[in-house]
């Protein structure tokens, strides 16, 4: 006898409704969509190009399920691998309203409905006899791309071919500048170089990779020089093989750059903004053009004269010719504008101005220079000189340069000191190098002059130690012009303190120290005598 195994009704109302609807074996479970296409596992596409697929509802025999579009079960598409519009804005290029970054997928050439940033929905009503056709295009160039379907059927194939996105044909330049400060990208420094980055693109803003000759369009010519003036300042020497003025210029491998040289100030606000603009030798139609930037001036920064203060006498005639007289400043941090920049996009390197450092002096009465100056050198960016020492005979060989007719009687000068990096100079700020203001000094040379000072101060001085050499005691006198407070200390011949003999007010007159060095090594030392009037210095000798 025959037995059948019941079924209730309502399995059996609708295994019999779907039958009516599908192909037989219409009950076999479970049922999905598969994603189909008759070609390679691997495709390589023209970025923005549209690849098609086949969407096809199946059961688990692979029957086509043909009233798929009637169960209302929406479709999943998923872009895996893909940073489509995760690198650049939705900005339009030159007008192009698809010249960025993106991707869509689209039904009968329309867009499908979009989830999320890489998730698409294709409702089941498209479905005509269990099969839709859509179309992807990603106008990213990129690698390892693929489509998956969800919900996830283990027995179909939902997965699409992997698909490689190569760049398309070159379509326009970016011209970025490389901002030396990461501040302001539409200000450039006059008479210091800056890089220009040249990216060869498709319209979608894909990087091609191809060499391309160019040339270059300047707003203003002959405001640009082709190297810098003067010495080369250290690692700038290479960034010249990449003059934007050269030639013969190209931008191969898809991405170059060149450097430009300002020479002349354009102010934001009140000039007309540089722009360059570089064109295809051979297709004049490809081009781009960087935003407007303006050239601004960068002298150092203000910065304060201290020592020898105002109205300070320095008497030469008892002072010896190797002794020194300190002038100093303080400088600000940074001293100049032109400070830690970097001029290279791919080189980490960073570049400021050296500064040198200048003392003038000139006679009050007639504000005439005569031409004497006293360099400071230049030292290492973060140890910018903040003062100039020099003997008691090169002070009078200045001076003679500035008064030729000077005998060495008692007169009256005025010393500035001047900052500078070669191109542009500033005086210190607390006093008016170009009028008669400065600081006053009263120097004189003459032993009689020295009894009559033009005012009751003799400056200071630092003796020779004695005994000098010596071994273990030594006496070190100085004198002041005036009341002061005095720190007198000794250094090693690396700078260092190792003593500081006393740091306290004496009165105006002759003093003396005791250095007692049994703790010393043999070697040079140097005796630094720093009080209100200045600073002096002095060598010694201690034997072992």
């Amino acid at each position: 006898m025959l037995r059948l195994k019941a079924l209730s009704s309502a399995a059996v109302f609708a295994c019999f409704a779907v039958f009516l609807l599908q192909a037989p074996d219409a009950c076999a479970q479970p049922r999905g969509v598969a994603l189909e296409y008759a070609g390679p596992d691997t495709l390589v596409l023209t970025a923005g190009e549209p690849v098609c697929f086949e969407l096809v509802a199946r059961d688990s025999l692979g029957n086509v399920i043909t009233g798929w579009d009637t169960l209302r079960s929406d479709v999943t598409i998923n872009i895996m691998g893909t940073t489509a519009e995760r690198d650049s804005s939705n900005r339009t290029w030159n007008d192009d309203p698809e010249g960025y970054s993106w991707n869509s997928i689209r039904f009968a050439d329309q867009p499908i409905l979009q989830l999320s940033e890489y998730v698409f929905a294709l409702s089941a009503d498209k479905f005509e006899d269990g099969r839709a056709e859509i179309c992807l295009r990603n106008t990213k160039a990129e690698e390892n791309v693929h489509l998956e379907i969800t919900p996830y059927v283990h027995y179909l194939n939902q997965k699409s071919p992997v698909m490689t996105f190569v760049p398309d044909t070159l379509a326009n330049f970016l011209v970025d500048l490389t901002d030396p400060f990461q501040a302001q990208k539409d200000v450039m420094f006059s008479h210091r170089p800056f890089e220009v980055v040249v990216t060869a693109r498709d319209r979608y803003l894909n990087t091609v990779f191809d060499s391309v000759p160019v040339y270059t369009v300047l707003d203003f010519p002959g405001e640009f020089g082709d190297q810098p003036p003067g010495p080369p300042q250290p690692g700038w020497y290479d960034i010249w093989q990449h003059s934007l003025l050269d030639s013969d210029l190209s931008v191969p491998g898809g991405v170059t750059h060149f450097f430009a040289f300002p020479t002349i100030r354009r102010e934001k606000g009140i000039d007309a903004g540089h722009r360059i603009t570089f064109i295809h030798r051979d297709k004049s139609f490809i081009r781009g053009v960087c935003d407007a930037f303006y050239v601004a001036d960068h002298a150092p920064y203000p910065f304060e004269q201290m020592y020898p203060p105002d109205e300070t006498h320095i008497n030469l005639a008892t002072a010896a010719d190797d002794s020194t007289i300190t002038f100093r400043w303080r400088n600000p941090v940074p001293p100049d504008p032109y400070t830690n920049a970097m001029i290279g996009l791919f080189d980490p390197v960073v570049y400021s101005d050296v500064l040198f450092h200048r003392v003038e002096f000139y006679d009050r009465s007639t504000s005439s220079s005569g031409g004497a100056t006293a360099w400071a050198s230049p030292g290492p960016f973060d140890w910018i000189d903040s003062s100039l020492s020099i003997t008691v005979a090169e002070l009078r060989s200045h001076l003679l340069t500035a008064q030729p007719d000077w005998k060495g009687e008692a007169t009256e000068l005025m010393w500035y000191a001047v900052s500078t990096d070669t191109i542009y100079e500033t005086p210190a700020s607390n006093v008016l190098a170009d009028s008669s203001r400065g600081f006053r000094i009263y120097v004189n040379s003459d032993i009689t002059a020295a009894d009559n000072p033009p005012t009751a101060a003799d400056g200071i001085a630092l003796q020779q130690n004695s005994p000098n050499p010596f071994r273990d005691v030594t006496s070190i006198p100085f004198t002041l012009g005036m009341a002061a407070h005095v720190r007198l200390t000794v250094h090693d011949v690396m700078g260092r303190e190792v003593a500081v003999l006393t740091d306290a007010d004496y009165t105006r007159g002759a003093h003396s120290v005791v250095l007692r060095g049994a703790d010393l090594p043999g070697g040079l030392y140097f005796c630094r005598l720093v009080s209100d009037e200045g600073v002096v210095q002095r060598k010694m000798l201690l034997l072992r």
